[in-house]
């Protein structure tokens, strides 16, 4: 059964002050006439200051610190309605972009809210994003990049982690010479140097290059995955019990400044190395911060947390990985990622798990409360039963706002979701990526005709429902350790590729013409005539919206 709470004005009332007071950030007017607008360039930070006439004091924080009397005082005086500037680099180097502001009125009690800088159109880039492809076809886990490009795919998802990209000390492992490292392998942050891991970037270049030279866009998932031994890794949270999760994934740490910097300079750094106008290593398309991060005790620990605690950290670690890309380049994608639990959640501790609708609403109100950022969605629709690729008969997947999951049966439901006016983001409705869903071979032959039918009619259904950017298959060939599921378009071998399944041919006409006759096998399957039965439906609830239909390459 779900733990979600049921609507209402009062309750999401209720639920809104408990968080910002669990944050630290109320200590007197509540809804007062706060800030007006933060703007940040490249060597400024201006403050539109409300009408209050009287004095005011103005703190600016670190996101690690909580309560809105934390911080340095930037301003003191008068606050007539007038902007203030100051310094975007404090006398030690600290980047003001990265700060929180807090106003605070004569008898020392807030005045609005805690806000971060969201004008930002002024900040020069030297990076360029490229354009997303048309092609909502793509492939995790790829093993042969020369493949995948035969295959057709426009898309492709690789796991970075960040532990391993970032160096300790100058002397850890068998890496290249001090002496022979290029000076942009290095990255500063707030006045601290930064090496990263010359051995691990080599690896990433050749992924992101392959990719970018068959014309893929690669997507980036973001995971905190600390090697074995070094579960105290700086980055890793200090509640994690990372030897106690089976995925072995932690959450970051945003409560220390030092953990902080060096997640940013990880971060900047790939914004900075694969957004290149020259594509001289690759470009990544798009980061996904973290992976399923509802279910957090699998596959983003910190801990037996409460939801409260969890959307906290995640949405200090969205903005700071936001921020960190947009000094890069001007309009980076970043997605939040969930798995297929809707008003569900995985497994019954609520300390380990929420439903992935809770998790959205509250985390578009947390990080709303500070000042928007254009987050998106990755969403993984697996079947309701992994090891049934029938996913037309998951009888835990309707077509309204209360479905316990969201599969490929009613994947609809989340982009009409995404509609509701709270969600929207300047008036736009949030994208959506489907970046890790696949379907069981079984064992045997029937089996895999039953999988290729599966993503036939999958690709039918995502391929019409606008809001969808990116169908990424998981995955490319079978892996022995994933549970005895077997969702590759080849088959598992320790030699080779593997030999190729029926989907493999079904995936390669996918989005082609040869889509038709491909698929026609999969329609009495599925228990069809023609392929409008797997068209999206009406959702329970839809509400009326002003989102794009656009594509990210035409926005």
């Amino acid at each position: 059964m779900s733990n979600f709470a049921p609507k209402g004005t009062a309750h999401a009332t209720v639920v809104a002050l408990a968080m910002l007071l669990n944050a630290g950030f109320t200590s007197g007017h509540l809804f007062g006439d706060g800030i007006r607008f933060i703007e940040v360039d490249e060597s400024t930070v201006r403050v539109g200051l409300p009408d209050l006439g009287q004095d005011v004091t103005l703190k600016a924080a670190g996101p690690h610190q909580n309560g809105i009397h934390q911080g340095d005082d930037v301003f003191h005086g008068h606050s007539h309605g007038q902007t203030i500037t100051i310094d975007r680099f404090d006398a030690s180097g600290t980047d003001r972009l990265f700060q929180r502001y807090a106003l605070l009125d004569a008898s020392n009690q807030g005045v609005g809210l805690g806000r971060y800088a969201t004008r930002l159109a002024k900040l020069k880039t030297a990076g360029v994003n490229g354009d997303w492809p048309s092609s909502i076809k793509g492939l995790q886990c790829v093993m042969d990049f020369e493949d995948a490009a035969q295959l057709g795919a426009a898309h492709v998802t690789l796991n970075v982690s960040i532990t391993a990209l970032l160096r300790r000390s100058k002397s850890e492992g068998t890496q290249v010479p001090e002496a022979q490292m290029p000076a942009d392998w290095t990255f500063e942050v707030d006045g601290h140097q930064y090496l990263l891991d010359a051995k691990q970037v080599h690896l990433l270049d050749k992924q992101v290059g392959a990719a970018t030279d068959r014309n893929m866009n690669t997507i980036a998932i973001l995971l905190c995955r600390p090697s074995r031994g070094r579960t105290q890794h700086p980055l890793v949270h200090p509640d994690a019990d990372v030897s106690s999760s089976e995925a072995k994934v932690a959450a970051v740490d945003t409560s220390s400044p030092e953990a902080l910097r060096q997640y940013r300079a990880v971060v900047g750094f790939l914004g900075r190395r694969y957004s290149r106008p020259d594509q001289k290593y690759g470009r990544i398309g798009g980061y996904i911060v973290g992976n399923e991060v509802q279910s957090h005790w699998y596959w983003h620990n910190m801990g037996r947390q409460p939801a409260a605690d969890v959307i906290r950290q995640y949405s200090t670690q969205l903005r700071a990985t936001y921020y960190a890309l947009r000094q890069q380049m001007r309009d980076p994608k970043i997605f939040v990622s969930l798995d297929h639990h809707w008003t569900s959640r995985h497994g019954k501790d609520p300390l380990k798990a929420m439903p992935g609708r809770q998790f959205i609403d509250a985390l578009a109100k947390e990080i709303r409360s500070g000042g928007d950022l254009p987050w998106h969605v990755a969403w993984h629709p697996y079947p309701q039963d992994l090891f049934d690729p029938s996913f037309w008969d998951d009888h835990q997947a309707t077509h309204s706002f209360d479905t316990a999951k969201i599969t490929f049966k009613n994947i609809e439901v989340l982009p009409a979701y995404l509609q509701r006016q709270e969600l929207l983001y300047q008036g736009q409705s949030r994208r959506v990526i489907l970046s890790e869903q696949g379907f069981h071979a079984g064992n045997d032959a029937q089996g895999e005709v039953l999988q290729a039918a599966a993503f036939a009619a999958s690709f039918i259904r995502i391929a019409a429902i606008e809001g969808i950017d990116a169908y990424v298959l998981h995955r490319h060939v079978d892996h022995p350790r994933e549970g005895g599921l077997k969702l590759g378009l080849r088959a598992y071998d320790s030699k080779a590729m593997g030999k190729k399944r029926h989907m493999h041919n079904v995936f390669q006409a996918a989005g082609t013409p040869r889509q038709e006759a491909a698929f026609r096998f999969a329609l009495p399957l599925v228990g069809l005539d023609d392929w409008s039965g797997m068209l999206p439906r009406q959702v329970v609830d839809l509400p009326e919206s002003s989102s794009s239909k656009d594509r990210f390459s035409k926005q």
